[in-house]
């Protein structure tokens, strides 16, 4: 993502990757305990509160979100 007025990509992750391998392999380092992504996530939300994800975002908050259905 690109911040506002921002112009410039600083860095990129995965724009190389190939999903039917690392995919699997970051599965596996979550079930081992060794990509501890529950404490890098924020807040859980439903993709009915989009909405309301994407205001807390624009207010600084809720900056590791994940939205499912």
């Amino acid at each position: 993502m690109i911040g506002p007025g921002s112009g410039a990509v600083l860095g990129c992750n995965y724009g190389s990757s190939v999903p039917s391998v690392d995919s699997p392999r970051l599965a596996r380092m979550y079930l081992s305990g060794r990509l501890p992504l529950d404490r890098m996530i924020g807040r859980s939300a439903r993709l009915e509160e989009a909405d309301d994800a994407l205001d807390d975002l624009r207010n600084g908050r809720g900056l590791r979100t994940i939205l499912h259905m």
